[in-house]
């Protein structure tokens, strides 16, 4: 489920209440929040709802079984950027939908994997994780896309972007790294530099997604494993799974 956490006072809101939902964005003006969610019966939306919580959610997108999508970023044109899980042999791709549009059109989309994009503070470039060479490595593209690419990062996963702009932090292993970013004219990076080590206990990633964030104060805001279970150690059984599979495939009508 989505929650809104104020840090303020403390206070821990519920947001979603659709079924099992996922991957929240703030929308440009951080008055509404946008939302997957797996639906019960099959299938996923991406949902939209006022972070008051007092209006209920309008449906952005909704989509068939079996083609994952998550919300990354609304952009400043009023497309929204999200990553597909498109399934073999591309699994993943990073996508944009304009105003209007029902179906998405290809932002970062070849026969490698495409995750983690994060969306630079003006919306005018967008870095991400690829791993065409085997390893992973970070791009930028500009927004909307022009065709021009640049690598930044040989080696490195899960970019997120300064609140000036002007940095593209990553990871190398458990080392937050940073390098310097100009865009004035045209795009540049600098020589990166290690800012400090992950703690063992700090959840970064969930595999498509980022874990971390940085506030405008500069601070990290990180995910803190409070367990040492470990999901990849459990088995789940599923019972009368016959029964679902009916439910969502039913066998046609004897003639």
């Amino acid at each position: 489920d989505v929650w809104i956490h104020d840090p303020a006072s403390a206070a821990l809101t519920k947001l979603s209440f659709e079924g099992r939902s996922w991957t929240p964005i703030w929308s440009r003006d951080a008055r509404d929040v946008t939302y997957a969610t797996i639906l019960p019966e099959g299938g996923d939306q991406l949902l939209m709802r006022p972070a008051t919580g007092g209006e209920e959610p309008k449906t952005v997108f909704a989509f068939e079984q079996g083609l994952a999508r998550q919300p990354v970023a609304w952009m400043p044109d009023g497309s929204l950027l999200a990553w597909e899980d498109a399934g073999t042999p591309t699994v993943g791709n990073i996508v944009y939908f304009p105003p209007g549009a029902r179906e998405p059109l290809p932002f970062a989309k070849t026969s490698a994997i495409e995750i983690q994009a994060t969306a630079s503070p003006d919306g005018r470039f967008v870095a991400y994780a690829h791993d065409a060479s085997g390893i992973s490595e970070i791009y930028v593209q500009p927004f909307p896309p022009t065709g021009a690419k640049w690598q930044v990062v040989t080696g490195g996963s899960m970019p997120l972007w300064s609140p000036d702009g002007r940095e593209l932090f990553f990871l190398q292993g458990r080392s937050l790294m940073t390098a310097p970013i100009s865009t004035a004219g045209t795009f540049s990076v600098g020589a990166q530099r290690k800012l400090f080590d992950m703690p063992p206990a700090l959840l970064l990633s969930t595999d498509t997604t980022t874990n971390f964030d940085i506030a405008p104060d500069g601070r990290f805001l990180v995910v803190r494993q409070t367990s040492q279970e470990n999901m990849a150690g459990h088995i789940v059984v599923a019972l009368d799974w016959f029964q679902t599979l009916r439910k969502l495939a039913p066998l046609p009508a004897a003639r």
